[in-house]
């Protein structure tokens, strides 16, 4: 199997920033406990019963999201896929690419971390602690996942932290774990160890589908990253009911999207051309617009 380098696996295009906010000496007594593990190394539980940590901003959808139907914000997809081909020297414009690629990482987070729940919830009862031992596993015993994630796994580096290589908010992915993947049961925990690994995963295929979109439109002699491209790299990477899922989710926004009033198009105003891409003006994204009302009717959800 190739490996890379140690400079490849820690492309990092879009970095996350921490929460300032820390949690109380007391709630950390209360709810950090030691897990079982027949591993060496020390795994610890993050907050709220072992959900993943509510790091990073406290924004909530905004509203191209929202209008889409998504659970994770489109805007930090643009702007990492613009940084990542800014890297490499490669001047390209973005046409929904990132819908396509937010819509990919929904699915493909939702399928490795609920089907993984599932096969745990059928072996034990009481607290169930989704271990790295357990997910890859889980991998293991599901042939498309294996036949898409083993060729990544000899450049996982266990000792860094893949969640800054995700254009993911930490706030809304916990909410999505929480409510989506395990179905807010609250037996299930999850532990950093597999969160991260969980988070390469994706970082992985983030990487792999923008290269091999860049690929298409090179030899097609054009100078945009479309939606299709990337839904195309992804029919080369994924297979079985992961791409059945994604090609499924997929669909559906790009219908969405096609249906868009001119008024709500995804052009944006400072657009030169019909391409989806924001050219300079990332900070005067209409992405911004309406963030609190919507994250108030996301928290109406819950209720």
């Amino acid at each position: 199997m190739p490996k890379t380098t140690k400079s490849e696996s820690k492309v990092a295009p879009k970095e996350v920033k921490q929460d300032s906010k820390k949690t109380s000496h007391k709630s950390e007594e209360k709810e950090s406990k030691p897990v079982k593990s027949t591993k060496p190394t020390h795994v610890k539980k993050t907050e709220k019963g072992g959900r993943p940590e509510k790091v990073g901003s406290d924004k909530g959808l905004n509203q191209e999201t929202s209008k889409v139907g998504l659970n994770f914000n489109v805007k930090p997809y643009k702007a990492w896929l613009k940084t990542y081909y800014g890297q490499h020297k490669r001047e390209v414009k973005i046409m929904n690419a990132h819908y396509v690629m937010a819509a990919m990482n929904e699915v493909l987070v939702f399928n490795l971390l609920s089907g993984s729940s599932e096969m745990i919830q059928k072996q034990k009862t009481g607290l169930l602690d989704l271990t790295l031992e357990r997910f890859m596993m889980y991998l293991q015993r599901t042939e498309h996942l294996l036949t898409t994630f083993s060729r990544f796994h000899s450049r996982y580096e266990p000792g860094f932290d893949y969640s800054k290589q995700v254009p993911l908010d930490k706030k809304v992915f916990a909410k999505f774990v929480e409510k989506k993947c395990f179905h807010k049961n609250d037996t299930l925990n999850i532990n950093n160890d597999t969160l991260n690994y969980v988070f390469y995963l994706v970082a992985q295929a983030n990487i792999n589908c923008a290269e091999t979109a860049y690929i298409f439109s090179k030899y097609a002699k054009k100078t945009t990253v479309s939606g299709e491209g990337i839904t195309a790299a992804a029919s080369i990477l994924f297979s079985g009911k992961m791409l059945s899922d994604i090609l499924t989710k997929i669909e559906q926004i790009m219908r969405i999207l096609k249906n868009k009033s001119k008024k709500d198009s995804d052009k944006e105003p400072n657009d030169k051309e019909s391409d989806g891409d924001d050219d300079e003006d990332d900070d005067e994204d209409e992405d911004d617009q309406d963030e609190e009302e919507s994250e108030e009717d996301d928290d109406e959800d819950d209720d």
